[in-house]
């Protein structure tokens, strides 16, 4: 998620100067979408203390403008996106092994700005330090002509 301190008082949790969001928009594009990155529009991502579960969370960062990002807290307890419970949140490798998947989200401990959320294997959304492996689970908004 982030492993890169800024050195200016960004918090490890801020995803706008995160490193999985530059990978994501970069490396991560150009090699999934190599063909045609075009089809994929950029879009206003909600990085909102809203979007993490907590009006009052004390870490959330500018909304930001992305190809590709990760799905929010608010996003993966949306039923309306298909997210009605953990079972819908699980995510199969290609072994059909259920793994871990970050989420943009910073955690909401006012103690603790290398936290973000995360969804567990099981489907459950919890909290991990930063610099913690979990794969990732990409979003992006297509065009459609």
């Amino acid at each position: 998620w982030n492993q890169t301190d800024h050195g200016d008082g960004t918090s490890l949790n801020n995803y706008k100067f995160s490193d999985i969001r530059k990978w994501l928009n970069s490396d991560f594009l150009e090699q999934a979408f190599y063909y045609d990155s075009s089809l994929v529009q950029t879009v206003n991502v909600d990085n909102s203390a809203e979007s993490t579960g907590t009006s009052g969370n004390p870490s959330p960062c500018e909304d930001t403008q992305d190809k590709v990002y990760l799905l929010s807290y608010k996003d993966v307890n949306n039923k309306e996106y298909g997210f009605p419970d953990d079972a819908s949140r699980i995510a199969y490798d290609a072994d059909g092994e259920a793994q871990d998947y970050w989420l943009r989200s910073p955690d909401d401990f006012d103690d603790f700005d290398d936290y973000a959320r995360y969804v567990y294997s099981s489907g459950g959304v919890y909290s991990n330090v930063v610099s913690s492996s979990s794969g990732v689970r990409p979003a992006l908004t297509r065009k459609l002509d």
